[in-house]
């Protein structure tokens, strides 16, 4: 991923990974511990409940991947923003 051209493209692939890898759930309802979300998703949609099972662990997942592609987008905007002056300072 280092000779990837587009930094914006590697910025986003490092932040969904790590937001489908990191997302903590809880692991049963009723117990307090946590676990990855990816791990209790494909565990509830494989052996637990086939039919829902996907959902307890994939809803957290998608809407953190939301909200991190949102912060991002408004923290790269708020970076151009910033070194755009500079940058048509440097050109006078």
């Amino acid at each position: 991923m280092r000779n990837l051209r587009f930094s914006w493209v590697r910025h986003i692939l490092i932040i969904l990974t790590a937001i489908f890898l990191l997302t903590p759930v809880a692991a049963y309802t009723d117990d307090p511990r946590l676990a990855p979300a990816f791990f209790v998703s494909f565990y509830e949609g494989f052996v637990s409940n086939p039919d829902t099972g996907f959902q307890r662990g994939a809803a957290p997942i998608v809407a953190l991947m939301v909200f991190g592609l949102v912060g991002y987008l408004l923290l790269r905007l708020l970076v151009w923003k910033v070194k755009k002056p500079k940058a048509l300072k440097a050109e006078h």
